[in-house]
């Protein structure tokens, strides 16, 4: 289904921060933002459960459980230390109304710092974790170009921004009985965000131009809990269950607002900048993910399913998804599956992974061009936009490799490539990810 819809308001990031916007409005900016900030796309850090595909609930048997189900901190029985960096490539190759325009982007992080302790206890055994992890990349760059034959001119949209979502979580595990175990983790939400948006015109007859340019920081907090249990079905077969509750993130910070140009003779002009600020609040849904893995000798196979309704996100208290309005086709429930495999090399604490994880777009995204009405009567900005249609929804392929040095000492590392491709009637979107993360463990 398609829609084409035409917005006036403060420039596009701007609008996100008025305070008394129409419903309707008030859900475009809700999904702008979730999109820009990729609140929807936590997908992880970790050499070893990002190699085998991200298929680790019936795994989970390292500091990694804290992130993938904190029942599984049962199975460690020695302190560990766990840490990582995060590299990330993403090509974004757009062509908006026959105008190209591709990017490519790489950014090195830090990944995760863990510590993990069994805790002596006279009525269960149980073990205890803190850490903080990377979950997801709020890093993005495109430019839209577009010939507007009413404007007489050519108008060019870019949008960069760089930041990255941390979880820090705190989380135990506690045996129940030698079958079962559960635990439960603190999630604590904490990202930092800069960008800068610029509206670009030049007049096809004359040299007159302008820019309207928003330059922003902001910052994202938020908690939620997460519990997790472990069963034993037998010797080879284990199974684990998460459920997350919903997670109430609040994001907050200030945009400057800058007007510059230049007239047909060639003299500048520019106007003083303006600030404004960002308040908003986003509800994320409850998630559910269920795993079951089979080990025998030297081989591990793991499977994940995870379901979320994210038709029920909400945005400064208003859900973003109405039987009433075509938006509930853009935002909705997902299923995501993941597989993965170890094989460890007889004799030697070398193990070679690999997996696949299918990872659809919650949120499909919407396309548009932003630009300046200025005449001797007027000023406004308009946009107009249109929801995508997702072509080829996103999945990953991995591959790693893992040792252990001295038997105190692991070493993983993992490769990660993922794609997507949607379009509209006036924008191809296709994006490439390519991904690395080392990982490791000194257990003592």
């Amino acid at each position: 289904m398609k829609i084409h819809k035409r917005i006036s308001a403060v420039f596009i990031v701007v609008s996100m921060v008025v305070a008394c916007q129409a419903p309707a409005e008030a859900q475009i900016m809700g999904l702008l933002s979730l999109e820009r900030l990729s609140l929807l796309d936590a997908t992880g850090t970790g050499g070893r459960p990002m190699a085998m595909g991200s298929a680790y609930t019936a795994v989970s048997d390292d500091a990694f459980a804290l992130l993938y189900n904190p029942a599984g901190l049962i199975q460690i029985e020695d302190r560990e230390i766990s840490f990582g960096i995060h590299h990330r490539q993403v090509k974004i190759d757009g062509m908006y109304d026959s105008y190209r325009a591709a990017t490519d982007n790489s950014y090195t992080s830090f990944g995760h710092l863990a510590y993990v302790a069994p805790l002596d206890s006279h009525y269960a055994n149980a073990v205890f974790g803190i850490g903080v992890f990377r979950v997801a990349s709020s890093d993005l760059e495109y430019i839209r170009n577009a010939s507007r034959v009413d404007l007489e001119g050519t108008i060019m949209n870019s949008f960069k921004q760089s930041g990255t979502i941390y979880q820090y979580r705190i989380g135990i595990g506690v045996e129940l009985t030698p079958m079962i175990a559960v635990g439960a983790n603190l999630v604590l939400w904490n990202s930092s965000v800069d960008f800068n948006e610029t509206i670009d015109y030049t007049h096809g007859a004359s040299d007159s131009s302008y820019t309207l340019s928003d330059n922003g920081s902001a910052d994202l907090d938020g908690i939620s809990l997460e519990l997790g249990i472990m069963l034993w079905l037998s010797d080879h077969v284990k199974a684990g269950l998460t459920m997350s509750t919903p997670a109430k993130l609040y994001y907050d910070g200030e945009v400057d607002n800058s007007y510059t140009g230049t007239f047909p003779d060639g003299y500048g002009w520019t106007t003083d900048d303006e600030y404004y600020y960002i308040e908003d609040e986003f509800s994320i849904p409850m998630k559910f993910t269920g795993g079951i893995s089979f080990s025998a000798g030297d081989l591990l196979l793991a499977a994940d399913v995870t379901w979320c309704d994210f038709s029920q996100v909400e945005y400064n208290n208003l859900n973003l998804s109405s039987e009433h309005d075509p938006i509930r086709d853009v935002i909705e429930s997902s299923f995501s599956y993941s597989v993965g495999g170890e094989f460890t090399v007889p004799g030697s604490t070398i193990s070679i992974r690999g997996g696949y994880s299918y990872m659809p777009l919650a949120l499909q995204g919407m396309d548009g061009l932003t630009y300046v009405i200025d005449t001797p009567s007027e000023w406004r900005i308009e946009t107009e936009y249109d929801f995508v249609k997702i072509e080829d929804d996103r999945q990953f392929f991995t591959l790693g490799i893992g040792g252990i040095v001295d038997d105190v000492l692991a070493l993983d590392l993992g490769l990660r490539y993922g794609s997507f491709e949607r379009k509209t009637d006036y924008l191809t979107d296709k994006r490439d990810f390519t991904e690395v993360m080392l990982s490791g463990a000194y257990r003592f």
